[in-house]
């Protein structure tokens, strides 16, 4: 079952799009779980979708989830978070055109789609290499490795040092993800929050960065995270300001 209702241009969909492996469930979940979402949703009650969704977590697809809890909480105003949830479903694979919609009617309302933030060669290139699923990552290292033992096989390539050359070069995203990109993660800030020299508040505050701006953010030292991304916000920043993935 599918809602389709719009609030203010937002979509609100495949709140009742299940796990695949719950198939043996699906009747209890239709006549329960899914009926007292659709009710609470319908009367305006926001508050009881969020509880109910997130009880039912493990009943959806990760995508699934962070998506429907994202546009709940653009229901209610809490566009920052609604951001976190909507980025984090593209991350996990939901591309729908529609999350993309959601997502920008929430940056617009933050005015973050028009902040002019200025980006430097580095920051594109740590913002745009995050975005990127890991899956995919594996998926171009495992394309490599098989079009070079294809062209081992065929006789293409016939010495054994080219081949091997080959798979040193198809193992490259892999371990570039393992080995360094997995030391960053992508951020939203949940709400207004400083920025500091140091690891603790008795630093000298050098910024001040608003609700639903997206960082990337690297390592990290007792509950305090370091920005790396964008360079103009490079400084230290508190773990419950942000939400992470």
């Amino acid at each position: 079952m599918i809602l389709s209702n719009c609030c203010q241009g937002l979509v609100f969909l495949d709140l009742f799009i299940f796990r695949e492996d719950n198939k043996s469930m699906k009747n209890t979940i239709t006549s329960g779980t899914s009926k007292s979402l659709e009710g609470a949703y319908l009367n305006g009650d926001y508050e009881q979708v969020i509880d109910g969704l997130i009880q039912a977590k493990k009943k959806f697809s990760p995508d699934i989830f962070h998506y429907n809890l994202g546009t709940v909480y653009a229901l209610q105003g809490g566009d920052a978070a609604a951001r976190y949830h909507f980025e984090k479903s593209l991350y996990l694979g939901y591309r729908d055109k529609k999350v993309l919609h959601n997502l920008e009617i929430v940056k617009h309302r933050m005015g973050l789609d028009a902040q002019g933030i200025t980006l430097t060669a580095h920051d594109n290139f740590f913002m745009t290499v995050k975005g990127i699923p890991d899956g995919v990552f594996v998926l171009l290292s495992m394309s490599l490795l098989l079009f070079f033992l294809i062209l081992f096989i065929t006789g293409v390539i016939k010495r054994i040092k080219l081949l091997l050359v080959g798979i040193a070069v198809s193992l490259i995203p892999l371990a570039s993800l393992f080995f360094y990109f997995e030391k960053f993660d992508q951020a939203i800030f949940f709400e207004k929050g400083n920025v500091y020299q140091g690891p603790s508040g008795i630093y000298s505050v050098t910024n001040h960065i608003d609700p639903g701006i997206k960082i990337i953010v690297g390592k990290s030292h007792g509950g305090w995270f370091y920005i790396v991304a964008p360079e103009k916000y490079n400084g230290w920043v508190k773990r419950e300001v942000l939400g992470i993935y």
